[in-house]
């Protein structure tokens, strides 16, 4: 009984991976025509459609093609899907000043993914010329449609005196704001500024309590974090601990 079961559910997988696949031809051929008569979102849809290999062979090359089409008509996304292809190197050759010349062109359209990625090309000099002004500039665009990583971005230039005036102070307002948002990477320096004392005052159950925040979403560097949290936690009665764990706990079920 048992492997006619397993015949039977084979099959019927089988035939409805055939039916997705017949699915997706279909409107892999649909989006080509439009795409072809010049249509700019199917154009980006089918870019999308050869980079994913859905309906179609996998082909990065055509996929590139067809994003540039795209881009050439002024789609935002295409020409940030563009812009990481010169990044990268996927179907063109790699080239880092035309892919901030693409990204740029996307930001300027307000396209916030764009934005903050200028800022960080403009940060680290990838492609254009390193300016920390206008890299605060970009991450402003960005944080103004509510990037948190733009915000913490600019927190960051604040402690650092990048292409801004050094203002800790400044610079806890923005790092606060990406923490409360859910930005790990935040959570993690704000819980740094609480347990140094940093433009706020030390406070090792708040320390504890962003530092748990941000270990329990950052698993890249859960580890590290940890060993924060553990010396932190060497500071704290075991009802300090309860007390920065009831706070974590009361933050995460608080709406965003």
């Amino acid at each position: 009984m048992l492997p006619t079961l397993l015949l039977l559910y084979l099959g019927f997988t089988l035939h409805l991976s055939g039916q997705q696949a017949e699915s997706d031809r279909k409107a892999f051929e649909r989006t080509k025509a439009s795409a072809e008569k010049g249509d700019a979102e199917a154009q980006y849809e089918l870019g999308l459609l050869y980079a994913n290999g859905t309906g179609v062979s996998r082909d990065r090359s055509k996929s590139a093609k067809w994003m540039r089409k795209a881009a050439d008509q002024g789609h935002a996304h295409a020409q940030y899907q563009l812009g990481w292809d010169y990044t990268t190197g996927e179907g063109v050759k790699t080239n880092l000043t035309e892919a901030a010349t693409w990204i740029r062109l996307a930001a300027e359209q307000g396209l916030i993914e764009a934005q903050f990625d200028m800022g960080l090309r403009c940060l680290n000099g990838r492609g254009v010329e390193a300016s920390g002004a206008e890299a605060v500039v970009w991450f402003r665009k960005a944080a103004a449609q509510g990037s948190a990583p733009a915000e913490y971005e600019i927190g960051i230039c604040y402690f650092e005196g990048t292409g801004v005036s050094r203002s800790i102070e400044e610079g806890i307002k923005w790092i606060r704001t990406a923490a409360e948002r859910g930005f790990a990477a935040a959570q993690d320096k704000f819980a740094l500024c609480y347990e140094r004392g940093e433009g706020v005052p030390k406070d090792y159950v708040q320390a504890y309590k962003w530092y748990a925040l941000a270990a329990a979403q950052d698993d890249q560097h859960a580890l590290d974090i940890k060993v924060s949290l553990a010396k932190v936690e060497s500071h704290l009665s075991k009802e300090q601990v309860a007390e920065a764990q009831r706070l974590a706990h009361d933050f995460i079920k608080k709406p965003k």
